[in-house]
């Protein structure tokens, strides 16, 4: 998957237009510390293809773990340590977030991480200051998906489309599809550039 790595618009993600993505959380205070999160990861990663990690509390507001060594391309590639700090939180008390040097949709990885008991949704932070939120949002196509391994048919459909990626038609197209083919859908929650 690959489109380009961007540089970081510092400027934009640091303005309050670049905040208000982060009000769709019920709670103020938890969309402020994940909004602080994305800046940090962005400014740390922006022009390259590496990617940083956080699992977020929603009932504590804080970090849970954290992960900004990684040195693979377009991946973060967990921890014991992060996998083990999630495997101790709450069912549903986490949401994840990481950056997305390429600005692509979530992939079939993405979705995966969503399995782990405790994650509620993940988020995405474009380095072109995107916002998307993914889930699954139904657990057993998905979990079937993944038996029959039909994972790289999900990242498959998502390269093919791509380039509707980042409309809302073409976001409500894929999105739909995801959900009806493989039980996980996601939706961009920040302004779009239509």
């Amino acid at each position: 998957m690959s489109k380009r790595t961007e540089k970081v618009d510092i400027e934009y993600i640091n303005s309050e237009a670049y905040r208000c993505a982060f009000d769709f959380f019920e709670d103020a205070t938890l969309g402020d510390v994940i909004c602080e999160v994305a800046r940090e990861m962005l400014k740390h990663r922006t022009g390259t293809s590496l990617e940083d990690f956080a699992a977020i509390s929603i009932s504590k507001k804080h970090v849970v773990t954290r992960l900004v060594s990684s040195k693979t391309h377009n991946e973060a590639v967990l921890t014991n340590e992060n996998r083990r700090a999630m495997s101790v939180a709450k069912r549903g008390d986490l949401v994840t977030i990481h950056n997305h040097p390429e600005n692509m949709p979530p992939s079939s990885a993405d979705f995966r991480l969503c399995l782990v008991r405790s994650v509620r949704y993940g988020i995405i932070a474009g380095h072109n200051g995107s916002v998307v939120r993914y889930r699954i949002v139904d657990r057993e196509k998905f979990l079937m998906a993944v038996e029959s391994r039909t994972m790289k048919e999900l990242d498959g459909f998502i390269l093919r489309n791509v380039v509707y990626y980042g409309t809302r038609i073409g976001d409500a197209y894929i999105s739909s599809m995801l959900e009806r083919r493989f039980g996980v859908s996601y939706e961009r929650i920040d302004t779009y550039d239509e």
